[in-house]
């Protein structure tokens, strides 16, 4: 498998179970500070879509988060401002392609 080669969670799926290149992707997910993109990938991998995956990677100012653009950070923001917050409404596909496609830039010299 290539790096270029993740474009969906299935393929994210896939790359998780490579016994030689996964291990070269947390390490360089670990020396160039890009291993919230990994965490936040594999909890969307495992269906974490909740008020918790928010909160530690999506929030500004969370603990592991993630570059979303603007205007779909917002998109969550606006969810999580509701009294009741849906998080089934939030653009949790939106923000895995995203981070798929900055991991796919930044991740491109593993091999």
């Amino acid at each position: 498998m290539k790096i270029s080669e993740v474009t969906s969670l299935d393929k994210w799926g896939e790359l998780t179970k490579d016994k030689v290149l996964f291990p070269k992707v947390l390490a360089f997910a670990k020396t160039s500070h890009n291993i919230e993109s990994v965490e936040f990938l594999t909890s969307m991998k495992s269906g974490a879509k909740s008020k918790l995956a928010y909160e530690k990677y999506i929030k500004t100012g969370a603990p592991k988060e993630v570059n979303l653009s603007m205007e779909l950070a917002k998109k969550f923001h606006a969810v999580a401002a509701q009294p009741k917050p849906d998080w089934s409404k939030a653009p949790w596909d939106a923000a895995t392609t995203e981070v798929l496609r900055l991991f796919r830039t930044n991740f491109t010299k593993v091999v």
